[in-house]
This record gives C-alpha cells, sequence and structure tokens, in this order.
C-alpha cells in the first residue's frame, strides 16, 4: 500500500523534524524515530508553542505518553451501541463523547470505515466480533486523546504520542490522520512492530538513536511560552517553563534540565538561608537530635508516599513523590506532579489501601509546591528548622519512587546552592530519575531540608532540591 503523502496547497510536503511538525497547518501522519539530545529541546519547544496556540484558542494539541487500558463494562456498553450506530449509518457517522454531531461526527465516521477496512484486510480470519472489539476499544481511546476538543478548533489539530508499537495504537493514530488531524508517533524506544504494508501508511523521519536519550514529559496544565527575551551567559543552562510573571535573573548554563513542565524558568546564584524560630517542637526535638545511621534514615520512607497522577476518568497519567507533613492527612509534592491531573491515588508503604483524593489544599508555582490531603491520620517526617546553615559536602540521603519503584532510597552530598528565578534550590548528588518528583531530601539527623525537584539528564547525578526554607514557609499551618 503507498504512502498517502501530505498536500500544503498544490505542493507535496515532508515533515522532517518535530519544528515543521509545530508550524505544518494540514494533514500528516509521520514516524520520528529516535530522539538526541537537540530533538529532546525540539520536543520541548513543540508542546510549548503547540499548547500555547491551544491556549490563544488556535486548533488543538495533545500529547500521549500511555494509552489507558482501563476499560469498564459501562465503557463498553456504551462504546458498543456507537459501533452499532455507526454501521446503522452506513458507517459514515461516528458519535462519541468528542463529538457534537458536527463535522467531527462525520470525519470520524469516514476515517473509522478506512481504519477497519485495513484492520480487516491484515486480519483474514477476524469475525464480527474481532473487529467488534477492536472497534470498541479503539473508540474508547479515541475519546481519550480527543478530549477538550470542539468543532470550534478543527483547523489545527496536532496529536503527538510517544511509542506506539501493537497495530491496534498504531491504527487508532491512522484513523486520527483520516480524520484530517496531524499525527506525529515519537518512536524514541523501537519501531512500530508491524508489518511493512501498514508502515507505509505513515511517513519518517530520523530524530536519533533508540534508547539514547529520553522524551521530555509534558503537562498541558504547565507548558508556557518564554516571553521574557532574556539570554544565558554562563556554564549551565537550565531550561524550565516561564511562570506568569517576568522573570529578574539571567539563566546561565550549557546542560538542560529535563523536568515535567511547571511554571519557572531558571538561573544560578546563592543567597542567605533565613532561621525559623519560636516553634516549641524544634526546642523539644533539639534535645533528642542526633545523627542518625543510613538504616535508620531508610526506615523514614514510611512517611513517604508514591502519587499515582490521574485524569478525570481516573486514568493514570503519571506519577511522582510526595511527605508527609502533617498528621492530619497533609502530604507534600511538587506543584508540578499535582497539576498534571485532577485525582490523585496515594500509595503508603506496607499497605494494600490505597487513597484516592482531589483535594489540592494549596499551590504555589514559584516554589513547585502543593499540598494535597488524604483521608488517615499520618506520620510525618520532622522539617529542617535552619539550626546550622547548610554547605557543600554535607550528606543527605533523597527518598522517593523514581520509575515507580517505591520508596527507594539512595544517599549523596550537597554540591551547590542555586537560586532559580527566587527560589532557593539545593543541588545534591544523591541519584534520582523521574517519579522522584516530590521525595524527600533529608539530612543525616532525618530532618527534611528539601523536596526533590529536577534533575539534569545530560549529566550525573546533578539534581534539585526546593530548600526547607520555602517548605517551611509554605507549610505554616498544616504541622
Amino acid at each position: 500500500m503507498a504512502v498517502e503523502k501530505v498536500l500544503a496547497g498544490d505542493k507535496m510536503h515532508k515533515i522532517n523534524s518535530f519544528n515543521e511538525f509545530a508550524g505544518f497547518t494540514g494533514k500528516c501522519f509521520v514516524r520520528a524515530l529516535g530522539v538526541s539530545p537537540a530533538s529532546a529541546e525540539e520536543i520541548r519547544q513543540m508542546d510549548i508553542s503547540c499548547t500555547d496556540r491551544m491556549r490563544r484558542g488556535i486548533g488543538f494539541y495533545a500529547r500521549i505518553s500511555v494509552l489507558s487500558n482501563i476499560f469498564s463494562a459501562a465503557d463498553a456498553e456504551y462504546y458498543t451501541n456507537s459501533y452499532i450506530n455507526w454501521q446503522a449509518s452506513g458507517r459514515k457517522k461516528l458519535s462519541i463523547k468528542c463529538t457534537d454531531g458536527g463535522e467531527l461526527t462525520i470525519r470520524l465516521g469516514t476515517a473509522l470505515d478506512k481504519t477497519v477496512k485495513i484492520f480487516t484486510a491484515n486480519h483474514s480470519a477476524a469475525s464480527e466480533s474481532i473487529v467488534k472489539n477492536f472497534v470498541v476499544k479503539l473508540l474508547f481511546r479515541a475519546d481519550a486523546v480527543l478530549k477538550g476538543i470542539s468543532s470550534g478548533n478543527l483547523g489545527e489539530v496536532r496529536i503527538a504520542a510517544q511509542n506506539v508499537v501493537k497495530i491496534q495504537e498504531y491504527l487508532l493514530f491512522y484513523m486520527l490522520y483520516e480524520a484530517g488531524f496531524s499525527v506525529l508517533l515519537i518512536q524514541d524506544k523501537c519501531d512500530a512492530a508491524i508489518c511493512n504494508n501498514l508502515l507505509e501508511l505513515s511517513d519518517k523521519f530520523i530524530a536519533g538513536e533508540f534508547g539514547k536519550c529520553s522524551v521530555p514529559e509534558y503537562n498541558p496544565d504547565c507548558a508556557v511560552k518564554n516571553n521574557s527575551g532574556e539570554s544565558g551567559n554562563s556554564t549551565v543552562k537550565i531550561v524550565l517553563p516561564e511562570r506568569n510573571r517576568k522573570s529578574r535573573s539571567n539563566v546561565n548554563s550549557t546542560v538542560s534540565i529535563t523536568i515535567p513542565p511547571r511554571s519557572t524558568p531558571a538561573g544560578t546564584s546563592r543567597t542567605d538561608i533565613r532561621s525559623a524560630s519560636g516553634d516549641s517542637r524544634t526546642e523539644r526535638s533539639a534535645v533528642l537530635r542526633h545523627e542518625k545511621t543510613f538504616e535508620e534514615l531508610a526506615r523514614l520512607a514510611s512517611s513517604v508516599v508514591m502519587i499515582a497522577v490521574c485524569d478525570r476518568f481516573g486514568n493514570v497519567k503519571g506519577s511522582g513523590s510526595g511527605i508527609m507533613i502533617g498528621r492530619n492527612g497533609y502530604i507534600l509534592t511538587n506543584n508540578h506532579v499535582a497539576s498534571g491531573g485532577l485525582k490523585y491515588a496515594v500509595r503508603i508503604e506496607d499497605e494494600e489501601t490505597i487513597y484516592e483524593t482531589d483535594e489540592v489544599i494549596k499551590y504555589n508555582s514559584v516554589f513547585d509546591l502543593a499540598v494535597i490531603r488524604i483521608q488517615r491520620t499520618l506520620s510525618p517526617i520532622p522539617l529542617y528548622r535552619g539550626n546550622e546553615r547548610l554547605v557543600r559536602g554535607q550528606r543527605v540521603v533523597a527518598i522517593g519512587s523514581p520509575m515507580g519503584l517505591f520508596n527507594s532510597v539512595s544517599d549523596g552530598i550537597i554540591s551547590g546552592f542555586r537560586n532559580i528565578h527566587d527560589a532557593e534550590m539545593i543541588q545534591f548528588t544523591a541519584p534520582i530519575s523521574h517519579g522522584s518528583s516530590g521525595g524527600a531530601v533529608l539530612n543525616m539527623y532525618g530532618e527534611v531540608i528539601g523536596i526533590s525537584t529536577a534533575g539534569i539528564d545530560e549529566g550525573q547525578n546533578l539534581n534539585l532540591a526546593v530548600s526547607y526554607e520555602h517548605i517551611n514557609d509554605f507549610i505554616r499551618g498544616f504541622i
């Protein structure tokens, strides 16, 4: 089957980069094979540009890292009825949750017809039941991908998905392409494991090597274009999306930090750390305060939680970590973790119960902090009160759930102090990865001196934590 090329006016157009995809207005279906550090930065810029346009009412953008597999009996009944009604319309009109009876109903209806024909042509033994099950799941996923689309923003629809390898997933995005949308598959691990005649339905370009570089995570609530107009002039470039006010310090680096987007950009310097006083708990704990062994510090993992970040349907979009800070269910995490979803499923070490909540009690995008609450009595970790000045070379322990590995413990030292546009950051060497965000950074007394917030992917053990001084100010009244 021949590849259908993209028409730009009367000319053939081939997408050769993420930048071209972000600027292209039309219909395309293309695979980006591999990722390099340079193309990873292009992906981040693509996210910013496309999300900014959508926020200004120009088109629609979705970037999908994982397709949902959570499928209820009610979903099966709903999409089975959609399938039956689509057949009754002569396979021309498709009504699902994202359609409103208008143009999209027709576009998806005819696109589904083409997709089903391709599916059956490649499954000679496909029975009516197999076809129905394929379509029902495809429609469920189409609704998830197109959530928020409307008839007013069909002019520029761009959809990017990561690591699409199965034929059912691939044909979902082919259907969206046939509906008139621009579709990009970011294949950073491997290409789709399907036959060549199906691969020819999409074009491709080489963006790097497979498995050599991470794709930046995407958060639609926090990717904001940097319009500060400031330039950098130092040795470490920190790339963070800008918060909603103009920055006052310069970015100065050559290595990029890749973190889930938040609304704070970057800088580099150090200010004096303030000391909190007047807390009777500090006076009491001073008597019992002693340096702990690594084994004793590791036991504090029972007060660090793993947070599954979910959309309004309960589909898991990502994960992070959190720190118990108040007995009445208060958990501290990063704002870029909390802002990534509408519901949260909290897991506590050595417990089978999953605590679900949609309570975001407080957040601050400048310092990347948020407090959520669950209905359970907790055992908080003590917070550092600034009794002594933190110094470079000081030993620290990090606890979090990197890559979903619940409550991993690592050790290192404080390697520096940074001021990231008015946010005090501690640079430390204890290894962390995606999913560690919101985890605890402890001193050897078992006190929280910071909350993990970012790591520099291009470096080794170059990580940042929001300093205790911001934490103490932020959570006042919760403990």
